[in-house]
């Protein structure tokens, strides 16, 4: 099977199509990205990271494997995210004991 969706010779066919799409959505009231917005439709190009990992997965079945590479990189990142949450509740209990020191001088 061969994707022909940007051939020029199916430029008519596909705008066919998309009005045909369209039409069904409008009559559904479903926001879908490109040809309705609103609601929870994602702007084009707003969730391309998310398909390229996607497409990384080996999926047999009900099997997934995710590659080394992938894994390593998420562990990384949620390292990165703990040492944040940890920054953060830092500056929040700093910010609470200011707080109460302020209100005891004022005792």
């Amino acid at each position: 099977m061969k994707n022909v969706a940007y051939n020029k010779a199916q430029a008519t066919r596909m705008k066919e199509m998309r009005k045909l799409m369209q039409q069904d959505l409008e009559a559904i009231g479903r926001p879908f990205g490109e040809f309705i917005s609103g609601g929870n439709a994602a702007k084009p190009g707003q969730i391309d990271k998310q398909i390229a990992i996607v497409k990384q997965l080996e999926i047999n079945g009900k099997k997934v494997t995710v590659p080394e590479a992938l894994m390593e990189k998420q562990a990384k990142r949620e390292k990165k995210l703990a040492e944040r949450k940890a920054k953060r509740e830092v500056r929040k209990k700093a910010r609470e004991q200011a707080k109460s020191n302020k209100q005891r001088a004022r005792q």
